[in-house]
């Protein structure tokens, strides 16, 4: 009987693979069961469907949630800050996952369907990791990434600066240096 896989056309352990679970003509399809990874095929350059996968998988590693926890320190202290100067109530709800969500729209001078529009693509893209959707993930992280620097545009003008300014939320690193601004600056 022909095995299914054929240990002799296997490449080399140091080779990494990355795991594929529609095999859409590029990728790697790859199956783990409790052990190695077994490639099945090898069909060139990951797809969107990979490489969510990879970046989601490492982020989600030890390393990647050191970052992320560093990263909501910063924001939380840095809205917070913001709202004790426009005078605020509740600025301690900044350091609240989802509901810190309602305290930018309060800064910003937002109604209420603000916190609608930041909270549902995050429980879209929950949803579309938790069911594995690329595409689902892909358009919900661009809906959010709109509505996340409207909010901030917003934020930005009501503490006296161009709304253009909030804008920046969105690009890596100049992100940190707005908050700071807001948050420290006059």
């Amino acid at each position: 009987q022909t095995p299914l896989v054929d240990i002799a056309a296997l490449p080399s352990p140091s080779t990494r693979y990355t795991l594929n679970p529609w095999g859409t003509g590029t990728g790697i399809l790859s199956l783990r069961v409790c052990g190695p990874i077994i490639p099945l095929r090898n069909t060139g350059d990951m797809d969107a469907s990979a490489i969510i996968y990879q970046v989601w998988s490492s982020y989600s590693s030890g390393w990647g949630l050191f970052v992320s926890a560093g990263l909501h320190v910063w924001l939380a202290l840095c809205l917070m800050l913001i709202a004790r100067k426009d005078g605020v109530a509740g600025a301690w709800t900044a350091w609240l996952p989802i509901a810190n969500f309602r305290l930018m729209c309060i800064v910003g001078k937002s109604p209420l369907s603000c916190f609608w529009a930041l909270f549902m693509p995050v429980v879209a893209l929950a949803v579309g990791l938790f069911v594995w959707l690329p595409l689902w993930i892909l358009v919900w992280l661009g809906i959010w990434v709109v509505v996340w620097a409207i909010v901030w545009a917003r934020i930005a003008a009501s503490r006296g600066r161009p709304a253009a300014y909030g804008l920046l939320i969105v690009v890596p690193v100049l992100n940190l240096v707005l908050l700071g601004n807001l948050a420290f600056g006059d």
